[in-house]
């Protein structure tokens, strides 16, 4: 239990500094406001993280797994859904916008919103496959 409480923590952490990291590189959502839409809705106000970080401290009990992949599955899918439906109007879309005004900008955005999914999939896989908890 200790474990998933650090896990958590940890997660709440990193939430609240990538909350402030996210509205610090889009401006403060001034041009860029659908990556820091995203991450109020699609990471549901920062508590992803925490929720992620309680189910991976240890991924050896089934609901555990069951828990980290619900809790990855849908911030992923509400990603991929608001992500088309932001580029429906293109006048008026932050996304074309941020992309007409610098690519790599718009690159880099997108990296970084994605990145903690991949870190996380990746966690799962290699904490599954050592069949054991990784040592924080």
């Amino acid at each position: 239990m200790k474990r998933r409480v650090a896990g958590a923590a940890v997660g709440l952490v990193y939430g609240i500094f990538y909350g402030f990291w996210t509205m610090l590189l889009t401006g403060g959502g001034h041009g860029n406001f659908s990556w820091f839409l995203l991450f109020f809705t699609a990471q549901f106000f920062g508590l992803f993280f925490p929720l992620v970080g309680l189910f991976a401290a240890d991924l050896r009990p089934f609901w555990a797994q069951n828990g980290f992949w619900i809790v990855m599955s849908a911030s992923l899918m509400i990603t991929l859904i608001m992500i088309p439906t932001i580029l429906v109007d293109p006048e008026h879309n932050d996304l074309v916008k941020s992309w007409h005004r610098h690519q790599l900008g718009f690159v880099f955005f997108t990296v970084i919103h994605l990145l903690p999914y991949i870190g996380l999939i990746l966690f799962f896989f290699v904490q599954k496959h050592a069949n054991r908890p990784i040592d924080l």
